[in-house]
């Protein structure tokens, strides 16, 4: 996008130079003002993975992919699950067919039972994510997957379809759903919000199997606020800041198959 590189001007591009390279492992590009990847680059957030949720914030994912700092995440999320037809389920799936060579992950999708509609709802989830489950895995895709008041059926899910490049987005779940999840060999994602039980997932699960997200912009959350989610987890872990960031923006690029240019501190001017 040219428009970010008029974005970073050369104050920033300064200050750039001497930032710790992070990625936001899930955020909502779409939804942000325009200036806010511009925002985040120049703040060191150097890879950020945009997830739509149904048909108008999958085609806009598309059209803010940059193939440098913004990469995109197909996906229609739970809460759509009943609204959605299948004539335009099935067009979704086709958009995601028809632009695999750049979708990182298929996302976000998952099981959102906070305020489903009794039992209808919760066939009408849980069968749109097998079906996008299934797709990820034919493509040879990762999943994203949001669980809200659904972890249990979403891990029994994720084991009988043998799916093993799996993303748990916003972490809800305990230490024991943390054990789960890094002995399965998923990785999980935190927010830039502090909980007790957060803290006690992340000092269960290896640093090799966490990320750290903003969902922005969930909770007035904008990419940059990635460094928050990277405090919570360094001061958990016993890290210090640098070496956590590191760890934590290998383990996105690793998940999600990105690779970029070299940070812009370690480049010539």
């Amino acid at each position: 996008m040219a428009a970010i590189a008029k974005q970073l001007t050369s104050e920033n591009k300064q200050k750039y130079k001497t930032l710790i390279e992070l990625a936001d492992a899930h955020c909502h590009l779409y939804a942000l003002q325009s200036g806010a990847i511009g925002d985040a680059v120049a703040a060191g957030v150097t890879t950020m993975i945009s997830n739509g949720v149904d048909t108008k914030s999958n085609l806009k994912t598309l059209e803010i992919y940059d193939g440098r700092h913004v990469f995109p995440a197909l996906g229609i999320h739970p809460d759509y699950a009943e609204s959605m037809s299948n004539d335009e389920v099935e067009y979704n799936i086709s958009l995601i067919r028809e632009n695999r060579s750049i979708i990182k992950s298929i996302g976000e999708i998952g099981l959102d039972f906070a305020h489903v509609n009794g039992v209808k709802g919760v066939e009408k989830q849980t069968a749109l994510f097998r079906t996008l489950v299934d797709l990820a895995m034919e493509l040879n895709l990762p999943v994203s997957v949001h669980s809200r008041n659904a972890m249990p059926q979403v891990m029994h899910i994720l084991k009988e379809k043998e799916a093993e490049a799996v993303h748990l987005h916003f972490f809800e779940g305990n230490a024991n759903d943390a054990i789960e999840a890094g002995r399965r060999g998923y990785v999980v994602s935190i927010p830039p919000l502090k909980s007790n039980s957060r803290i006690s997932a992340i000092k269960a699960i290896p640093i090799e199997n966490l990320m750290a997200e903003t969902d922005s912009p969930t909770a007035n959350s904008v990419p940059s606020d990635v460094s928050k989610s990277v405090s919570i987890i360094a001061e958990a872990k016993g890290m210090q800041y640098e070496d956590a960031a590191r760890v934590l923006t290998e383990n996105t690029k690793r998940f999600f198959n990105i690779s970029t240019a070299k940070f812009m501190r370690n480049a010539g001017p």
